[in-house]
């Protein structure tokens, strides 16, 4: 709460500065700790948002590192803002991108969650993602991960029935395997909305 309080605060303080001073990981770390700490939309932070938006969109996605973009995506769609052009052009370059072997697991959902939570995917976003993890193997995602994706794919109706029958396979393997599991107490049977708004994503 006090976190909240103090960030609310600044928002005047941060809207005075010219964002072009700021470096990237800087914007990435104002938009982190807005969407984080207010948990949810919130009309109190549209305008610096619109300003993040506007120097994001100005530098261009591709000149930040995977990992500041994705959390940028990720901030924008938690705090409800979705009319921008930074996430239209993250969705470009996640889709146009020569490979995706510089995602991060946890980048690549970030993105896809995103993405499909502000209304801003598409088909080609979907496969592109889809065989991405089919590529890799599910064994090289966290179960967070997992369940993000499976929560996005589910929202944005995605049918794959290739994709659904591999998370059943490594869940099955999970569960008998405790070695396999990437993280301690780990489940793939948690698709719920608390876990992947909070515990999935709050962490750079």
């Amino acid at each position: 709460v006090m976190g909240a309080q103090i960030l609310s605060s600044l928002v005047g303080e941060i809207g005075q500065r010219d964002l072009y001073f700021f470096d990237a990981r800087a914007l990435t770390n104002i938009a982190w700790a807005y969407a984080h700490h207010l948990q949810g939309p919130n009309n109190m932070v549209a305008t610096l948002f619109d300003r993040i938006d506007a120097e994001v969109t100005r530098r261009g996605v591709g000149e930040l590192r995977i990992a500041e973009m994705s959390v940028i995506a990720w901030s924008f769609a938690k705090t409800g803002q979705h009319g921008g052009e930074a996430l239209a052009a993250v969705h470009d370059q996640v889709v146009m991108e020569g490979s995706l072997e510089g995602y991060s697991g946890q980048n690549l959902v970030m993105c896809l969650w995103a993405l499909v939570v502000s209304g801003r995917s598409s088909p080609a976003l979907l496969d592109r993602v889809e065989a991405e993890m089919l590529s890799r193997g599910l064994q090289a995602f966290k179960a967070r991960e997992i369940n993000a994706a499976v929560f996005a794919l589910s929202m944005a109706k995605h049918a794959s029935q290739g994709l659904w029958d591999a998370i059943d396979q490594e869940a099955g393997e999970r569960a008998r395997s405790p070695a396999r599991r990437r993280e301690p107490g780990e489940t793939l049977t948690d698709y719920s909305m608390d876990a992947v708004h909070d515990a999935g994503f709050d962490a750079m």
